[in-house]
C-alpha cells in the first residue's frame, strides 16, 4: 500500500468533494492505502456530484478504494454522522461502476454510523455502500448502525462479511464540553446509559483507548471498550 498513516482523534467536519464530475470521500478519501483511521468524529461532510453523465459522489464520511493498488485500512471507533453522498452517506467501499479498483478489504469495526443522508441524486445515504467490483470485501462488525436515510447497507453488500455483533439502536448522544456526540451515562447524571457503552468486544486497554473518554465528565474508558469516538 502507498500509505500506512495513523489518523486518530480528529474532528473532521464541513468538507465537500465532487462539485463537478465525481466525488470520493467528503471527510477522508483512502485510495490504494492502508492507514488506521481510529477514534475520529466525522460529521457533516459531503460527497455528491449527480448531474447528467456524472458518476456521483461516494462516501460522505469515508471513501475506501484501490485505484492503483490494494487498500486494507482499519476504520475503528469512529463516529460517522450526518454526512451525505450519492453512494454511501457514511462509508463507501469502491464505486458503483467498478472503475478498475483493486482488492479493497477494510475492517469497519466499533464505529457509530448514524444520521447519514442522501446525496444530490435523492439516493444513497446508506451507512455502508459496497461497490460493484468483485474484489471488494469489507468486514463489518461491532458497529452501531442507526437511522441512516438510505438504510444500513447499499450496493453489493453480499461481497462483505457482516458480523453478528452489529447493533441497530439509538446511541443516545448527549452534549458535552467539546461536542454533541458523547454517550449518555447515568454515572454522569444522564437519565440512561447508551447501548454503545461496553459494546466493543475488547478491553479499552487492549485497544489503546484507556486514556480516552466517551463521557461528559472526562473519565477514561475502562473495562470493555465503548463504541464510537473517544476524545
Amino acid at each position: 500500500a502507498q500509505c500506512t498513516a495513523h489518523i486518530v482523534r480528529n474532528t473532521i467536519t464541513g468538507n465537500q468533494t465532487g462539485a463537478n464530475f465525481e466525488g470520493y470521500g467528503g471527510g477522508i478519501a483512502c485510495d490504494s492505502s492502508s492507514p488506521v483511521i481510529e477514534s475520529n468524529l466525522i460529521v457533516a461532510n459531503v460527497s455528491t456530484a449527480w448531474l447528467v453523465n456524472n458518476r456521483g459522489g461516494h462516501g460522505g464520511g469515508i471513501f475506501v478504494g484501490g485505484l492503483t493498488g490494494d487498500a486494507s485500512p482499519i476504520l475503528a471507533n469512529n463516529t460517522v454522522a450526518a454526512n451525505l453522498a450519492d453512494f454511501g452517506g457514511g462509508i463507501a467501499v469502491g464505486t458503483h461502476d467498478g472503475s478498475g479498483f483493486q482488492q479493497t478489504s477494510p475492517q469497519i469495526v466499533r464505529n457509530i454510523l448514524t444520521g447519514n443522508r442522501y446525496g444530490g441524486s435523492g439516493a444513497g445515504g446508506e451507512a455502508v455502500y459496497v461497490g460493484s467490483e468483485s474484489t471488494l470485501s469489507p468486514t463489518i462488525d461491532r458497529n452501531d448502525i442507526w437511522t441512516n436515510q438510505g438504510g444500513k447497507y447499499g450496493g453489493w453488500i453480499t461481497s462483505a462479511t457482516v458480523g453478528s455483533n452489529n447493533l441497530e439502536v439509538d446511541p443516545l448522544f448527549v452534549q458535552g464540553p467539546l461536542d454533541s456526540y458523547y454517550l449518555s451515562q447515568t454515572a454522569c447524571g444522564q437519565p440512561s446509559n447508551s447501548p454503545c457503552i461496553d459494546a466493543g468486544g475488547q478491553t479499552a486497554a487492549d485497544l489503546g483507548l484507556a486514556a480516552a473518554t466517551t463521557r461528559t465528565d472526562g473519565a477514561f474508558d475502562t473495562g470493555i471498550a465503548d463504541l464510537g469516538y473517544h476524545r
